[in-house]
């Protein structure tokens, strides 16, 4: 997904990452804003993991849970790149879905 983008660029890496998103980024809508650092964050608005655990009548700390365990595929994801990753997972009472964001690694 990476290979042919300066993985070093958290704007290259995010857009890459926006540009495979299914269905033309439908399925996971998202928000993208760019810091003055250069710092990426992703706001994903919906995720059909999150609504198909409450469309099951599962409890918030369980979907939270879920979320914590399903966030770590972006973990290995990002980990794979040159850039600084961090993400908040949903929680309880928080609109939206993760919060993925990306930064210049500091040497």
């Amino acid at each position: 997904m990476f290979a042919a983008v300066d993985q070093a660029d958290p704007r290259a890496v995010a857009d890459a990452f926006l540009a495979t998103s299914p269905d033309g980024g439908a399925l996971y809508p998202t928000d993208k804003a760019t810091g003055a650092d250069g710092a990426v964050t992703i706001q994903v608005q919906r995720c059909p993991l999150q609504d198909a655990w409450r469309g099951a009548g599962l409890p918030p700390e369980r979907i939270a849970r879920l979320c914590r365990i399903a966030g770590r595929f972006d973990t290995g994801l990002f980990g794979e790149t040159r850039v600084g990753f961090a993400a908040e997972t949903w929680t309880p009472g928080r609109q939206g879905c993760c919060r993925i964001r990306l930064a210049p690694r500091t040497p």
